[in-house]
C-alpha cells in the first residue's frame, strides 16, 4: 500500500467520526450557553440556528478574555466539519490540521518537558475539540455568574473573590 492510500486510510479512519461528535458536542454547549441569556429559550430553539449563526449569537452574548482564541478555534472546527462532510475528497486536509493544532501549541510553556504533540490527525482533532470543550465548560458558568452578579456591590464582591482565593489555598496545600 502507498504511503499516501495509507494516509488516506488513517484519515478516514477514525477523524471524520472524532470531528463530527465534538462538532456535536460543541453546537449543544453553544446552544446551552446562548440559552441560558435568554428569557424564553424555546424560541432559541424553534429559530433552527446553523452552527455559524449560533457560534455568532454565542459570540454576542459572552465576552470573556478567553474568547478571543475560543471563537476562531470553534470557526475552524466548523470549517474542518464542513470540508469532511460536504465533500466526496476533502481537500487540504493536512492544512486544516495543522491549524487546528496551532490553537492548543500556542501556549508552550502548559506542556509539560518533554512533550511530544501527537502526529495522527485523529488524536490532533481530539486534542483540539478536548481544547475548544474545556474552555467551553468554563466559558458557560463563568457568563452566568457574570450576568448574575452585574449588580453586586463591591464589598460582596471582594468577599466572594477571598472566599474563592481561599478555597483554592486549601486545595493547593497538602
Amino acid at each position: 500500500m502507498a504511503e499516501h492510500e495509507r494516509r488516506s486510510d488513517q484519515y478516514f479512519a477514525k477523524l471524520p467520526k472524532t470531528v463530527l461528535k465534538g462538532h456535536l458536542i460543541v453546537e449543544e454547549m453553544l446552544f446551552a450557553i446562548a440559552a441560558s441569556h435568554c428569557a424564553v429559550p424555546v424560541e432559541l430553539t424553534k429559530a433552527k440556528l446553523t452552527f455559524a449563526q449560533l457560534l455568532h449569537i454565542t459570540q454576542a452574548l459572552v465576552t470573556l478574555p478567553i474568547g478571543k482564541r475560543l471563537w476562531p478555534a470553534i470557526a475552524q472546527l466548523n470549517a474542518l466539519r464542513n470540508s469532511l462532510i460536504h465533500n466526496l475528497e476533502p481537500k487540504e486536509i493536512d492544512k486544516k490540521i495543522l491549524a487546528i493544532s496551532q490553537f492548543y501549541h500556542a501556549d508552550k510553556e502548559q506542556f509539560p518537558a518533554g512533550y511530544v504533540p501527537p502526529t495522527e490527525p485523529a488524536q490532533i482533532a481530539g486534542i483540539f475539540i478536548s481544547y475548544i470543550i474545556g474552555a467551553l465548560s468554563i466559558m458557560g458558568p463563568a457568563a452566568e455568574f457574570i450576568e448574575r452578579n452585574r449588580q453586586l456591590p463591591m464589598d460582596r464582591a471582594q468577599h466572594l473573590v477571598q472566599n474563592a482565593r481561599e478555597a483554592v489555598q486549601k486545595r493547593s496545600t497538602p
